[in-house]
């Protein structure tokens, strides 16, 4: 899985109100933790962005083809971002950073998406084609939804988008949940995300925590599918330490007794063949060059 992007209050005015409220004598508020998180949490997401580039896009490339990789994981980040990007749009006043970033997560899942379709084959990349559909699709009627609200004015009901946000970052963790799984049951980890990623992805999640129940009021629909994040990604970690020296079932070493040999290829049978023909002359002139190698002829007896 790649990251998890949520809103987060930042840009200049944000950092500028937390350095004047902490240095005005009226001691630590909690604009400045405010925005230690958000900075903390926008700067992690930034990186995570760009770290399936090489984790994930650029093995793909090298090897023509997906292999056992998934895009579950990007496609549901694709959707993530952008209703985190929306809610955080019509939420926070300072949301410029959070929006901006979670529109480049956007980009950058659709290209991960699009490069898997390219090298997939058969029912894989089919299915990556719906889910890819089913994901622009509401993330396009959510936006339209928003922008239409936001044009004549109307009341928008914020609860509802951050609902549908909260509900596909559960399912984002869930996925997330299946992979330990799967990774628990093969002992395999090498389709799991690095653990320089999963470590991020920790703290990243932890970041929005802190954010979510610092704020008044709570932000109840970051602060608890973060929560949950957290619990899970940290099982993530503890499987990934577990398994990562340990060889997946089937690629154990077969013992050396049971070895079978390879079949041959008609061209190497060929040259055995060949490189085993017996050299008829030598042998008569061995036989003839010595009478006592002659079998004794056989004698009938006397009737």
């Amino acid at each position: 899985m790649v990251s998890f992007m949520v809103p987060a209050a930042g840009g200049t005015a944000a950092v500028l109100a937390g350095v004047l409220v902490a240095g005005s004598g009226s001691g630590l508020s909690s604009a400045l933790p405010l925005t230690i998180a958000s900075c903390v949490q926008n700067t992690l997401a930034c990186i995570l962005i760009g770290i399936p580039v090489w984790s994930f896009l650029k093995p793909i490339m090298e090897q023509n083809s997906v292999g056992d990789r998934t895009p579950y994981g990007h496609v549901l980040m694709l959707a993530s971002a952008a209703a985190w990007g929306l809610y955080a749009f019509i939420t926070y006043k300072q949301s410029r950073v959070s929006t901006i970033i979670n529109a480049i997560c956007f980009v950058f899942q659709l290209i991960y998406v699009l490069v898997f379709i390219r090298y997939a084959q058969g029912m894989t990349r089919w299915t990556a084609v719906a889910l890819l559909l089913a994901a622009l699709i509401g993330s396009g009627v959510l936006a339209w939804v928003v922008i239409v609200k936001v044009i004549h004015r109307h009341e928008l009901d914020r609860s509802l988008i951050a609902t549908i946000a909260s509900a596909v970052s559960c399912v984002t963790y869930a996925a997330v949940g299946l992979d330990i799984a799967v990774v628990a049951s093969s002992k395999d980890v090498s389709n799991m995300d690095p653990l320089v990623e999963v470590l991020l992805n920790i703290l990243n999640a932890g970041a929005s925590v802190y954010y979510a129940y610092l704020s008044s009021p709570v932000d109840k629909y970051i602060g608890v599918p973060n929560a949950i994040g957290v619990v899970i990604l940290l099982v993530q970690l503890v499987v990934f330490v577990m398994h990562c020296k340990a060889k997946p079932e089937d690629e154990e070493e077969a013992p050396a007794g049971d070895e079978e040999e390879a079949p041959q290829t008609v061209e190497e049978a060929i040259n055995n063949a060949s490189n085993s023909t017996p050299d008829y002359g030598s042998d008569l002139g061995a036989m003839f060059a010595s009478p006592d190698a002659l079998p004794e002829p056989a004698i009938a007896p006397p009737v």
